[in-house]
């Protein structure tokens, strides 16, 4: 098992750099696809090139419309189709490869009302069956993940392919600061959603989760403050194949 975490903004290639080299294990990190409905930071994106040459596996995230928060509510089945198509076109945009898997973030846990059910299976079909990349999902572990699951079947069975998940449903929800050189990735079919591909399981809800390690060159030790902690039985969640994540 492997990890990786997310955060808002990116935090610099200094930092990254050092934690790719120092932390074995910890091989993908959130980019988040932006400027999308819900997200307007596009530090990920101008990003991309540096994560593409340190080597990191992403999970290339779309926060779109959404039922709770501060982010834009328009959720229906048509704005579904095309927030799906301004995914795929912002993925293309940083050179992401074809067949990558390309995430919705839905906020919300529980069960879905109707309109959100449509809203995220119409942005699953345009991004699945209609663009170069595959869709997946983020989303709580608890009855959400299945409730995807259940009414995208029709797409799987479709293409062929699966709709990938990473759920949420953390055992820490933070104020912690989590020592890289001891953590140990949990595996993501113990989250509560056996198929899950990848688990959000440290999450800075009540304060934050900061990751600490030591440099690899300068033997010091380096913080970075304000994650969420994820782990997967893969290297690079937007190629669980193993193929390539970007476009050369």
């Amino acid at each position: 098992m492997l990890l990786g975490f997310d955060r808002f903004s990116f935090p610099g290639a200094t930092l990254m750099t050092s934690l790719w080299d120092s932390v074995a294990d910890m091989t993908f990190v959130g980019l988040y696809l932006a400027p999308a409905p819900s997200h307007p930071d596009t530090s990920w994106m101008e990003a991309a090139p540096a994560l593409q040459s340190i080597g990191w596996g992403v999970l290339p995230t779309y926060v779109g419309q959404q039922v709770i928060g501060s982010g834009s509510h328009h959720v229906t089945e048509a704005q579904g189709t095309i927030d799906g198509l301004h995914a795929a076109g912002l993925a293309a945009g940083i050179r992401l490869h074809p067949q990558c898997v390309v995430y919705l973030d839905v906020e919300n846990g529980g069960l879905m009302p109707n309109n959100q059910v449509k809203y995220v299976k119409a942005w699953i079909r345009e991004v699945h069956v209609n663009s170069i990349y595959w869709a997946g999902v983020y989303c709580s572990r608890t009855q959400t993940a299945q409730q995807v699951a259940d009414n995208v079947a029709d797409i799987v069975t479709e293409t062929g392919h699966p709709v990938q998940t990473w759920v949420y449903g953390p055992i820490d929800q933070g104020p912690s600061t989590i020592d890289l050189g001891t953590e140990l990735a949990r595996d993501p079919a113990t989250s509560g959603f056996p198929s899950a591909l990848v688990w959000q399981y440290r999450m800075s809800m009540h304060g934050p989760i900061d990751l600490r390690w030591i440099d690899s060159q300068a033997g010091t030790a380096r913080r970075l403050d304000h994650v969420d902690l994820n782990c997967s039985s893969v290297s690079d969640p937007a190629r669980p194949d193993g193929g390539p994540t970007w476009v050369t």
